[in-house]
Parts: C-alpha cells; structure tokens; sequence
C-alpha cells in the first residue's frame, strides 16, 4: 500500500513538473512575442522618422537655395541699376 501511494506521488509530482514546464514554456513564448511586436513597433516608428526628418531636411536646403538664387539675382540686378 505504502509503496502504492509513492508512485502515485512520483506520478503527480510528474504531472506537475510538466505543467509547470508547459506554463514557463508559454510565459517564454509569450514574453518573445510581445518583444518582437514591440520592436517591430519601434523600428517602424524609428524609420517614419529618419523620414519625415530627411525630407524636412531636403525641403530647407531647397528654401536655402533658391533664397540665394533669388538674393544673388537681386544683387545682379541692384548691381546694374
């Protein structure tokens, strides 16, 4: 009897270890996938704004050059009047 109810107690401890993996198992999975969303997340946001920064960028250096263009030809003009 004695020895009867210590396989049922290995058997359980057995069953427990197991869920208890499984569970570990599943937080791990979990946890990976939320880091990955996050991250994707993250460069996503990261790429939109070396965008939106290189076109800002872009656009100022047009303002600068056609602000020179225009004052070196008002320079010109002032010159020949």
């Amino acid at each position: 009897m004695q020895s009867h109810f210590f396989v049922l107690s290995a058997v359980l401890a057995c069953k427990v270890h197991e869920e208890l993996r499984r569970q570990t198992a599943a937080i791990k999975i979990q946890k990976d996938f939320r880091h990955y969303v996050a991250r994707k997340s993250y460069v996503r946001l990261q790429f939109s704004a070396v965008v939106l920064q290189s076109g800002l960028r872009a656009m100022d250096a047009r303002n600068m050059f056609r602000f020179r263009k225009e004052t070196e030809a008002a320079i010109i003009i002032q010159v020949l009047l």
